[in-house]
């Protein structure tokens, strides 16, 4: 398959677990001639518990292909864990009177407001 300014080589790979079917995910490599680059795109499949990726690699010179599967358990949470930190933060920030400067502009009016003897 060409692009504008690419050779490609693209594989389809049907997902089952337990003999059901589960998805379709493509990888493809590319080749940049300018450059004499070559570049892959790996097919990425997530929900909520993992992400599985798939990447081909060289070709054999057979007629077959070296592919690469990976599966992440749990790396969607790495992500719900870091928006879940950052919405913590903005929440802090929303309470001005626990703002960094505040306790001590507090204290220093009350000084100057107690009456003297």
């Amino acid at each position: 398959m060409a692009g504008p300014n690419y050779d490609a080589e693209r594989g389809t790979f049907d997902v089952t677990r337990n003999g059901r079917f589960v998805g379709q995910m493509s990888s493809e490599r590319r080749f940049y001639p300018v450059r004499q680059q070559q570049t892959t795109a790996a097919g990425i499949r997530t929900n909520l518990i993992s992400n599985l990726y798939v990447a081909i690699g060289e070709p054999d010179g057979n007629g077959a292909w070296a592919v690469r599967f990976y599966y992440h358990p749990f790396m969607p949470w790495v992500w719900i864990g870091t928006l879940t930190m950052a919405l913590g933060g903005f929440v802090s920030l929303s309470d001005r009177r626990l703002r960094v400067g505040v306790p001590q502009r507090i204290l220093r009016e009350c000084r100057f407001a107690v009456p003297a003897e």
